[in-house]
């Protein structure tokens, strides 16, 4: 065989492996989409502080990973959380139900229909019938087998978070009353009732809390601020939590800040916006891909 015709076959093979790469690159990516709804991330979501040209040189930032690390995880899940735990986080938020068995679980909706492949409403189902289900969207869930991917109790939240030292935020979305006591002993069990932040857009769980432990570090969530959640935040000492996409709060920061209330924003993952917040004197910031 001539040297002319080895050089062309050899190039004829090399096109033929990288058309058969691409090939399978591509059939991979269009049958995760096709079955999960999702694509497995090819490319990371995540921002970095460090490097981002709106975030470099922001110093005393405290950023909190909204539903674990939820950009690459299934939110509220202990891989979300564990994700969280090894971008080194100072916080992890995450959202808590009561179930029908009085057991505080981890899932943000009311019902398990976005999340899961089961169908109803979290108050209405034990832990068992929770745990059972099957995650069918989420963030490279495909990465996770069941063994690891299940709605976790509060318990193993915060057995995980104690391990690496890093600050709970826990929002009470729907729990009863009569459990608070249980909740706070929980809290007590991990030594976490001086280390854990306690958020609501639910005053009354956050009063009933201020009547059970009086040095709970908690935090009152609203979409908009006004005058009267201001109020409502300083006379009882409570932090106040806002959304940062909603441009009409601020103009009420520098009136929190002079009164020292303690802010936190939500969710910021655009670097501008967040660049913006910084610029009025925030420093918590809970973000879905944002890290150090």
């Amino acid at each position: 065989m001539s040297k002319k015709k080895k050089v062309v076959i050899g190039t004829i093979a090399v096109l033929v492996i990288s058309l058969a790469v691409t090939f399978l690159v591509l059939y991979r990516k269009m049958y995760v989409k096709y079955y999960t709804g999702q694509d497995i991330l090819w490319e990371s979501p995540l921002i970095s502080v460090a490097t981002d040209e709106n975030l470099s040189g922001k110093k005393g930032l405290l950023l909190i990973a909204h539903r674990g690390l939820s950009a690459i995880a299934p939110e509220n899940t202990l891989p979300a959380l564990q994700q969280a735990c090894n971008y080194k986080y100072y916080g992890v938020e995450f959202d808590v139900y009561t179930t029908k068995d009085e057991v505080f679980i981890l899932n943000h909706d009311e019902t398990v229909d976005r999340m899961t492949e089961g169908v109803g409403s979290v108050r209405d189902m034990t832990y068992d019938e929770l745990k059972a289900l099957s995650f069918d969207s989420g963030n490279n869930r495909l990465l996770y087998s069941h063994d690891n991917l299940y709605i976790p109790t509060l318990d193993e939240a915060l057995k995980l978070l104690v391990e690496y030292d890093i600050v709970p935020v826990i929002e009470l979305k729907n729990v009863d009353v009569e459990l608070l006591p249980e909740f706070v002993k929980l809290l007590d069990r991990y030594k976490l009732t001086d280390k854990s932040t306690i958020i609501s857009f639910n005053a009354e769980y956050l009063d009933e809390l201020a009547k059970i432990r009086n040095n709970l570090d908690m935090m009152y969530l609203v979409g908009t601020i006004s005058d009267e959640n201001i109020e409502y935040c300083k006379n009882n000492d409570f932090g106040l939590s806002f959304s940062g996409t909603n441009k009409d709060n601020d103009i009420f920061i520098e009136k929190c800040l002079e009164q020292e209330i303690s802010l936190g924003t939500w969710t910021i993952d655009d670097p501008v916006r967040f660049a913006e917040l910084y610029d009025m004197g925030i420093r918590m910031f809970t973000t879905n891909r944002i890290t150090y």
